[in-house]
């Protein structure tokens, strides 16, 4: 009887881990999605940056006479 207990609550742990492995992946996935969208925003940022830093940086124009 007690070998049966034993097998029972080792399957219900490893039931249980195979659940948590699975949650841990989805968010694992979750976050490289993000980094990923980061990483675009980030870029998307840096091209909007350079265009800004270079219409409001002071031209030849603006020096001649």
């Amino acid at each position: 009887m007690t070998v049966l207990i034993d097998v029972d609550y080792r399957k219900k742990f490893v039931q249980a881990a195979d659940r948590a492995v699975e949650q841990l992946m989805g968010v694992k996935n979750e976050l490289d999605a993000l980094e990923k969208e980061q990483g675009s925003l980030t870029s998307y940022q840096q091209g909007l940056r350079r265009e800004l830093e270079a219409a409001i940086a002071p031209s030849e124009e603006d020096f001649s006479l």
